[in-house]
């Protein structure tokens, strides 16, 4: 049976070639009937705003709705508000503080708040779980969930598979989700959680036992441990600003040591601000320069990036040892058994 043929007298059939380049001219000026930051992504927008007040900010940000849904109601578009979420980021944020009896409402719908006291704990933008205190224990959790998946299917083929194919199942089964968004969460306290079970991973493919050492395998494999990968990408990231191969918006990211007349050891080197708190410290704005200055000389007056990343990536290979000199397990299935001193 044939439907029947109508006309489209309102947008395009999902799914076409005109609908993304339709959709972005649409909502251009959406930025325009707001006073907040927005961050948008194909159809997937945020808005953000700061404010030292709490009080202030709700206020205001129930203003700026109102105009947000007056534009909404001038374009024809509705927004689903039972799945719009907000979330107060803050790195010691406490409950207590929040002003009493405040929500953020828009067209007379309480949203619903992501925070540690709520059901949920964490909100998700763009893959990366973001919780309140932004500290990554639910991400790394919930990217320690995927990876055990993975070996699951990894531990049924290692006996089956070649190394080659098992190695290529690891890049894109593991490896993947290490790197996506390594840069942000990567600094994480948690991050012990990832290594632990990267160590699992490197040890099926390689069809060895529980508790064989990792650094040869690491090294035969020429892999990245997970902390030498957030370096390694903080130092292309790095690279990448000071031949401005960056989109436009980090073109202003760092601070340029010429501004503050500070001298450095290299020309090349970008200036670092001193971190107030330990959390500042874990920023990529603090991470990244410190990351990139570290760097020897000879690194970073490479001009080609290929070539640097070869070169960085085989510094981190080669400080993992070959073999384990200070083994001092006597039930080491792969150190001869010794006396411990």
């Amino acid at each position: 049976m044939r439907s029947l043929i109508l006309k489209v007298i309102c947008g395009v059939p999902q799914g076409s070639i005109l609908g993304p380049i339709l959709f972005l001219v649409y909502i251009n000026d959406i930025k325009y009937c707001t006073n907040l930051s927005l961050l948008s992504f194909a159809d997937d927008t945020t808005l953000y705003m700061s404010h030292a007040n709490l009080t202030v900010l709700y206020n205001t940000i129930n203003n700026e709705l109102i105009k947000l849904n007056d534009w909404f109601c001038a374009n024809r578009l509705s927004l689903n508000v039972k799945k719009t979420k907000y979330a107060l980021f803050s790195p010691s944020i406490k409950i207590s503080n929040l002003p009493q009896n405040t929500a953020i409402t828009l067209n007379g719908i309480n949203l619903i708040r992501v925070g540690n006291d709520q059901p949920e704990k964490a909100i998700k933008f763009l893959g990366i779980q973001m919780d309140q205190n932004l500290t990554w224990k639910h991400h790394i959790n919930t990217l320690k969930s995927k990876i055990s998946r993975s070996l699951f299917a990894l531990n049924r083929v290692k006996n089956i598979l070649p190394h080659d194919i098992l190695k290529s199942l690891y890049f894109s089964l593991v490896q993947s989700h290490l790197m996506y968004g390594i840069q942000a969460w990567g600094s994480s306290i948690h991050i012990n959680k990832i290594e632990s079970i990267q160590k699992r991973a490197i040890r099926i493919i390689n069809n060895k036992v529980y508790n064989s050492h990792t650094d040869p395998l690491f090294r035969q494999n020429n892999i990245l441990k997970v902390r030498d990968l957030y370096q390694f990408q903080n130092a292309l990231f790095a690279h990448d600003y000071k031949h401005i191969t960056l989109p436009r918006s980090f073109r202003t990211y760092f601070t340029e040591h010429n501004q503050n007349k500070t001298s450095f050891r290299h020309p090349d080197h970008i200036f670092r601000h001193i971190p107030r708190t330990k959390f500042s410290s874990l920023l990529p704005s603090h991470q990244v320069p410190m990351i990139w200055n570290s760097l020897s000389n000879d690194m970073l007056s490479i001009q080609n990036r290929n070539i640097f990343k070869f070169r960085v990536k085989k510094s981190f290979i080669n400080s993992y040892n070959i073999q384990v000199e200070n083994c001092r397990n006597p039930m080491c299935p792969e150190c001869p058994r010794r006396p411990i001193n």
